[in-house]
Formats: C-alpha cells, sequence, structure tokens
C-alpha cells in the first residue's frame, strides 16, 4: 500500500492541470485543431500538406549553409543554379497539374482517392511555388554579396568553396 500512496488522487490532478497558466491556450488550440480536423478534413488536410511543401521548399534554400555566395552560386553537374531551380519548380507544376486532373476524373465512387490526390497537388505545387520563390531569392542575394565584396573576400570565398557533387549534397542534407 505505501507504493500507491505517492500517486495523486485523480481530484488533484484535475486541479493542477485546469489551474495552470497554459492550460487554457492549450485547450484552445487542441479544440480549434480538432474542430478543423474533423469539420473540415479535406481542407484541413490540403492547407496542412500545402504548408508542409511551403516549408521542404524553402528549406531546400534556406536551411543550408548560405555562408558563402561562391558556394551557392557554383553549378551543379555543369548546370546553372538558376536552371536547377526552374527544372525542378517546372517539374513540381507539371506533376501536380497532373495529380490535380487526376483527382476532378476520379469516379465519385471513389471520395478519398480523390482527396488523397487533390491534398499531394496542393502541397507538391506549395513546395514547387516555394522552391522556386526561395530559390531565386537566394540567388539574387548570392549575385549581390559578390558584386559589393572585395577581391580579398572574394578570394577567401574562393578558397572556401568546396565543389558541389552528389556526395556534397548528401552530406549538407544530412547536417541539417
Amino acid at each position: 500500500m505505501p507504493r500507491f500512496a505517492n500517486i495523486p488522487a485523480l481530484s488533484n490532478l484535475m486541479q493542477s492541470v485546469t489551474h495552470s497558466k497554459h492550460t487554457g491556450w492549450v485547450s484552445l488550440s487542441v479544440a480549434l485543431v480538432l474542430c478543423v480536423a474533423v469539420l473540415w478534413t479535406a481542407f484541413f488536410f490540403i492547407v496542412v500538406s500545402g504548408l508542409i511543401g511551403a516549408g521542404a521548399g524553402i528549406w531546400l534554400h534556406y536551411g543550408q549553409n548560405r555562408d558563402n555566395p561562391v558556394q551557392v552560386l557554383r553549378p551543379v553537374r555543369g548546370m546553372k543554379r538558376i536552371w536547377i531551380v526552374l527544372i525542378v519548380s517546372g517539374a513540381g507544376i507539371a506533376f501536380s497539374l497532373s495529380l490535380f486532373f487526376s483527382g476532378l476524373f476520379t469516379p465519385d465512387t471513389r471520395p478519398f482517392l480523390s482527396g488523397l490526390y487533390m491534398t499531394a497537388a496542393n502541397g507538391l505545387f506549395s513546395f514547387s511555388a516555394a522552391f522556386f520563390t526561395a530559390g531565386l531569392l537566394v540567388i539574387a542575394d548570392a549575385r549581390d554579396r559578390i558584386l559589393a565584396s572585395d577581391a580579398v573576400q572574394m578570394h577567401a570565398w574562393q578558397q572556401d568553396a568546396r565543389p558541389i557533387g552528389f556526395a556534397f549534397l548528401l552530406r549538407s542534407l544530412r547536417k541539417a
């Protein structure tokens, strides 16, 4: 019996939780998320997938090491960085459109599959739009920093820049 003597009673536990400062905000947030998830399930998942896609697109540019503008502007596998941004964004939008039309033309007997297509299309579209926007901003920022630098700083950046290959990209993704 002494082992169970230290366990608080349910009434004491509820009183300590309800008198906490953050309980009201947490319960309001949870109630709001649950209401959105229950009442507008498709809308909730589409918005969440869009936010995740946009977050991934921005993270791929801003989450990496951007201290060296020479490193940012270096070609990857012989392709300029701007072309990579355009190709990835264009491919994402094309695939997003194919998923969108697949969701539109899915039979009415399979609403879950249609919602899944629409959710994936929105997430992929948000990813490609954020990837394009963040990529152009990072490239423009790197060009401005190079134009504003002096010869000594430029030489230091060129000495510190590493060649970009597939192994370097994998290492940089593991660091972040």
